[in-house]
């Protein structure tokens, strides 16, 4: 919830729309979204922090695996990326 309350979460909170990214699957094998993330925490489907902690590092490095480095989303991520490794 931390995560998700920070003011540059809120593009990650849910799944990435691929009517407006249609080459997005093509770059992308595992989509993962906050909103996900936290519909899996409610639902007890982690059986280690390690797997909840896996999720969340995949939002960020799906954002910058199918954005540019140096983009302004990428560096969103990255940002996002380090506030969570903080935690």
């Amino acid at each position: 919830d931390r995560i998700s309350a920070d003011g540059f979460a809120n593009i990650f909170l849910e799944p990435v729309d691929t009517n407006d990214f249609p080459d997005y699957e093509e770059y992308i094998d595992t989509p993962m979204d906050l909103g996900t993330v936290r519909t899996k925490l409610h639902n007890k489907k982690y059986q280690s922090p390690e797997q909840f902690a896996r999720d969340v590092r995949k939002v960020w490095n799906n954002c910058k695996i199918y954005n540019r480095h140096g983009s302004a989303i990428w560096h969103v991520a990255d940002y996002m990326s380090k506030q969570f490794e903080r935690l």
